[in-house]
């Protein structure tokens, strides 16, 4: 369980985040995340391949991180939520 809170406007959310988890490594830098469950996923303003964010995924998906630390979900097969609308 995690929860987020909007300390500007006193907003927050309590999600279950549990599931299982693979990381591959590159040896550029880079990873691959391999989840089945739920994972929380933040993702920075000027991300190339996906919205900024945070998010919270339920499902059997994909993350990938570049050396540059670009973010994308390449097979998303998941329930999506930016709890950053969630908590506006």
């Amino acid at each position: 369980m995690i929860r987020f809170t909007n300390t500007a406007n006193g907003r927050s959310a309590v999600r279950d985040v549990s599931g299982y988890g693979r990381l591959h490594k590159f040896a550029d830098g880079g990873s691959a995340w391999f989840f089945n469950g739920g994972a929380s996923v933040r993702v920075y303003a000027g991300n190339k391949a996906y919205p900024a964010g945070w998010y919270i995924v339920h499902g059997r998906f994909r993350l990938t991180i570049t050396p540059d630390n670009t973010r994308d979900f390449p097979h998303l097969h998941a329930d999506v939520e930016n709890l950053c609308r969630t908590l506006a």
